[in-house]
């Protein structure tokens, strides 16, 4: 939850000095990142299962996927100095957008090795890197006025430290030397990661392929306005990180569904919530970018379809064996989830593409303002999320989620209420004008307010929620 407060801050400041252009620039380099961190999944695909099972190569993962870095700083180069982007406008936005590719090599994997390790210390690396990029986000962005160069300096700096920690805590995994044997099964078996990692790396690309069909930047900068507030509610996914580890340790189907259970409780408040408040959000980040409301209210519910969409991923993928199992190795893997998954999430993304391409086109051709084109884009998100959760769920089963239903309804009533009260309470918190920190403080004391609306109820109404909740103050403090 803290996350949350200082990522929406950090935004903030990033959307009061870059304009709507140079924020979906800001997007655009994001995605260029991502495509050079194509190959660390080469690696930071299987050291979790490796270490889930009492593997200790954390040493030769790290420094692997340092070595491997080196060809997705080329990558990045590439798609920096073709294509047209305006990456390669300047030597400093440039360089600072280089240097966030071996950072991001070297955190994934710290982060890969603590999801089996040390699951709760993700939640510490996380709440050290927000605090920094606050930190020297504000010095860069508003005192040294550095503008994008210093976003992505901010960025690259807190990841450095994300990476730090993340190092240390899994330096339990670190004995004995570099493992050049370990290393070398890694890469024979490079190409499952290699595929597993293509769905991500397409869907990722929604707006750098918006950019190529528009030529600009600004209608990727009105959709990550509203996409970023709606990522809020798929920090609740982060619930669910603690179920792949389980499960390669022999756990059993009543963890999916105690987890599902669990990040319903949390997720769905928060995407009513978002979508309660979704123009006083965006108002927070800059008035202009109030148009996107519409769009926000089915993003902030697609962001909790994805998070279901990952649960299911980590539920098939945990239970699967394929990997261990005796006979052809390669034809086992064929046949089990680690292929199927990926296979169903490469059909969805490069699907999502495809239409979000055709929606650009044929809006931007029709003459389709932003805001509608970007709500055709939103509901194409949640459509296709929800189409594809419903293919894996049938492999998987009903059965991990038998008694989850009644629950749920409790939870969505709950949050109706929720959103009532902050609704009527609007008026008396928010008004057009305020200074933005005047504006955000009491943007959270609306939140808080939403947060006892809806915990209150759920306790009087629901057993089983009302223990629960009755525990977190020992869960925070343990």
């Amino acid at each position: 939850m803290i996350s949350i407060v200082t990522g929406l801050v950090f935004t903030t400041m990033v959307t009061h000095r870059l304009t709507t252009s140079q924020f979906g620039l800001l997007e655009v380099v994001t995605d260029v990142v991502a495509f050079a961190g194509y190959p660390v999944s080469v690696i930071s695909y299987w050291i979790p299962r490796d270490t889930g099972r009492g593997g200790k190569f954390g040493k030769t993962a790290i420094v692997g996927n340092l070595y491997l870095s080196l060809g997705g700083c080329a990558v990045f180069a590439l798609f920096a100095l073709a294509g047209g982007s305006a990456i390669a406008s300047s030597a400093s936005l440039f360089f600072s957008a280089l240097a966030l590719v071996p950072v991001a090599y070297w955190y994934r994997t710290a982060n890969a090795i603590l999801s089996v390790h040390r699951p709760q210390a993700t939640a510490y690396t996380l709440l050290s890197t927000e605090a920094s990029k606050l930190a020297v986000g504000y010095l860069l962005i508003f005192v040294l006025g550095w503008g994008l160069p210093g976003v992505l300096l901010s960025l690259s700096l807190s990841n450095v430290v994300q990476a730090g920690l993340g190092t240390y805590f899994a330096r339990g995994t670190f004995e004995g030397s570099f493992s050049f044997g370990q290393l070398k099964m890694w890469l024979k078996s490079a190409w499952l990661p290699l595929f597993d990692s293509v769905p991500a790396i397409v869907t990722l690309a929604d707006t750098y392929a918006v950019f190529l069909v528009t030529g600009g930047y600004v209608l990727t900068g009105y959709f990550q306005a509203a996409f970023v507030i709606a990522s809020m509610v798929g920090y609740s996914r982060y619930l669910s990180y603690a179920l792949y580890p389980m499960l390669l340790r022999g756990g059993g189907e009543r963890m999916i569904g105690s987890l599902f259970d669990l990040m319903m409780m949390v997720g769905v408040p928060m995407a009513v919530g978002v979508a309660a408040l979704s123009p006083d959000f965006l108002y927070l980040l800059s008035k202009q970018y109030v148009v996107t409301s519409v769009p926000l209210v089915l993003l902030a519910f697609g962001a909790l379809a994805n998070a279901i969409f990952i649960l299911l991923d980590y539920s098939l993928m945990g239970k699967d064996t394929s990997d261990i199992a005796e006979g052809n190795r390669h034809r086992n893997l064929l046949r089990g989830s680690l292929f199927f998954v990926p296979s169903v999430n490469l059909v969805y993304g490069v699907s999502y593409i495809a239409s979000v391409v055709a929606i650009v086109y044929v809006g931007g051709g029709l003459g389709y303002s932003y805001p509608f084109i970007i709500t055709l884009w939103a509901l194409d998100q949640l459509v296709l999320l929800a189409a594809f959760a419903s293919i894996k769920l049938r492999r998987l089963g009903l059965a991990p989620f038998a008694g989850t239903m009644k629950p749920l309804v409790y939870y969505s009533g709950s949050a109706v209420f929720m959103a009532v009260v902050i609704r009527l309470a609007v008026p008396y918190f928010l008004a057009a004008g305020m200074p933005t920190i005047d504006y955000g403080f009491r943007l959270i004391l609306l939140v808080a307010l939403g947060m006892c609306a809806y915990f209150g109820l759920l306790a009087s109404v629901d057993k089983r929620s009302r223990e629960r909740i009755a525990r977190i103050p020992r869960i925070v403090y343990s």
